[in-house]
């Protein structure tokens, strides 16, 4: 998607949520594939954490500039999708009841 519309797009997405959603923080997470350029661009944008595909040579090149920008290089967590679980919003009211 960012690849269409460029990286100063995502740069105003993320601007525009923290206008809406001023009270909540998030961090965003883009996977640049094989896009090297891609990724040099969004870590001068300091965007929190990118994925990137490369070999280890070019991965060890690539996490000394997200470590010098202070961004974390393919980072190992899960998203969980809430819209595969039913009743989710009963579940998460008798959590917060606790």
């Amino acid at each position: 998607m960012i690849n269409g519309m460029g990286s100063d797009w995502l740069k105003e997405f993320n601007i525009l949520l923290k206008q809406r959603f001023s009270k909540k923080t998030f961090k965003m997470y883009v996977d640049c594939k094989k896009n090297y350029g891609l990724f040099i661009n969004l870590v001068e944008q300091k965007i929190d954490y990118l994925k990137v595909d490369a070999k280890n040579e070019t991965l060890k090149r690539l996490n000394q500039i997200a470590s010098k920008n202070k961004v974390s290089l393919n980072p190992q967590f899960s998203v969980l999708d809430l819209s595969k679980i039913k009743n989710i919003d009963t579940k998460i009211d008798r959590i917060l009841m606790k």
